[in-house]
C-alpha cells in the first residue's frame, strides 16, 4: 500500500512538473498531492512489525523517499511563484502603460 501511495505521489509530482502554472489542473492536482500525502503520513504512522531492523530499514527508506518529495515539491512551488510574480509585474506595466495613454 505504501509504494502504491508513494507512486501516485511521485505521479502527480510528475504531473505538476509538467503542466503551465495557468492550467487550471494544477489546483485539482495539488489538492490531489495534499491527500496522497496525508494516506502516506497515515500508512507511516500505523506501520509496525516485530521486527525492529525492519522497521528502522523501512523507515529510512521512507525519509529519503520523503526528503525527494519534498525536494521536488518546494521546486515546483518556487516555478509557480515565480511565474505568478512575474505575471503581477507585467500586469503593473500594462495597467501603466494604459494610464499614461489614457492621460493623452
Amino acid at each position: 500500500m505504501l509504494k502504491n501511495i508513494n507512486q501516485l505521489i511521485d505521479e502527480t509530482l510528475n504531473e505538476l512538473e509538467n503542466l503551465a502554472s495557468e492550467d487550471e489542473k494544477s489546483d485539482e492536482l495539488v489538492l490531489k498531492l495534499q491527500v496522497l500525502v496525508q494516506k502516506r503520513q497515515i500508512l507511516l504512522d500505523d506501520f509496525a512489525d516485530e521486527n525492529v531492523e525492519v522497521v528502522r530499514t523501512v523507515l529510512n527508506e521512507q525519509l529519503l523517499i520523503t526528503q525527494v518529495f519534498e525536494k521536488r515539491a518546494r521546486k515546483i512551488l518556487s516555478h509557480i511563484q515565480s511565474l505568478l510574480n512575474l505575471k503581477k509585474k507585467n500586469k503593473r506595466q500594462i495597467n501603466l502603460y494604459q494610464s499614461v495613454d489614457a492621460n493623452k
